[in-house]
């Protein structure tokens, strides 16, 4: 079967479609990962057939959101989500979505996440498998995943929880809905719709890459979603650790991982003010993974 997968988004959203796309590959598929040019040699690397969305240095993006965080924390979050809508590209250039639709045609089935690919599959009459990194089902078990970390320290009342989910979704909504309704209607050709999932996308399965181990007994999802688990990407069995780093792990306790990938807004006074005291208050060592921002711990730190 030819399977697109089309992956939009910084590392943390596309590596774990890239595992996907190896395992699909392993069991005889053949697999074509759309996404930006910042993973073209990832994908060449790992042997995945790779096809340009667009020219977009992500990478580059997520330095510059972590450099220009405010420093009022209380204020941080709201301003760093509204820079992140404002700087990061979106599907709002239709040129950007040529490549999907190309890769569309040409497959029997699309993985993508919810937006504009879904309505292409509909106009193809292809099979769209939607892909969740998180939860993201409107639940009053707990807040929006990606809400400030307040919000989850405490027992909220569900109406507080489904609001943020709301909240979210009606932002992301009113943000997107004219020209999806341009898009469909004068593009693709197919009758406009009113809510915020066409019922071609509210009938596609959904795959949800995390554990349900994770998420309160009393979550329910819909009928068509369905957890897998997370999407690892293995890069090989012959892999060996750097030579500090194995001599580190023979030196002491077992450490602890801490790293956030290429997540935005992860700032020195986070580090210096909740991560290290927080180790040193356990008596941890820590392995850091510095992902895509800068961290201050100094590379020779002895814990």
């Amino acid at each position: 079967m030819k399977i697109g997968i089309i992956a939009p988004g910084m590392r943390g959203d596309v590596e774990p479609h890239l595992a996907l796309a190896r395992q699909l590959q392993s069991r005889g598929h053949a697999v074509t990962v759309a996404s930006h040019a910042t993973f073209a040699p990832v994908c060449d690397a790992l042997g995945i057939p790779f096809r340009l969305l667009d020219r977009t240095d992500v990478r580059s993006i997520a330095q510059s959101l972590m450099h220009a965080a405010p420093k009022k924390t209380h204020l941080r979050w709201v301003q760093l989500l509204w820079r992140m809508l404002r700087t990061r590209r979106t599907w709002g250039d239709f040129r950007d979505l040529e490549t999907a639709v190309e890769v569309c045609s040409e497959s029997d089935a699309v993985v993508c996440g919810p937006g504009p690919v879904p309505h292409i599959c509909e106009k193809y009459k292809k099979a769209c498998i939607l892909s969740r990194l998180t939860p993201y089902e409107v639940t009053g078990a707990y807040p929006l995943p990606n809400a400030p970390l307040g919000l989850h320290l405490f027992s909220l009342p569900g109406w507080i929880n489904r609001l943020t989910h709301w909240l979210y979704y009606q932002h992301l909504h009113l943000r997107m809905r004219h020209w999806i309704h341009v898009w469909r209607t004068q593009h693709l050709g197919l009758p406009a719709v009113s809510g915020r999932l066409s019922p071609f996308e509210l009938q596609s399965p959904t795959l949800l890459a995390c554990s349900p181990r994770l998420l309160p007994e009393r979550v329910s999802v819909r009928a068509n979603c369905h957890f897998t688990g997370f999407w690892h990407l293995n890069r090989g069995q012959g892999w060996q650790p750097p030579r500090e780093l194995a001599d580190f792990l023979a030196q002491g306790s077992p450490p602890v991982y801490v790293g956030f990938g290429s997540l935005a807004g992860v700032t020195p006074e986070f580090w210096n003010q909740v991560v290290l005291p927080t180790l040193r208050a356990r008596g941890l060592r820590a392995v850091i993974g510095q992902g895509w921002v800068e961290s201050p711990v100094a590379a020779n730190h002895p814990d």
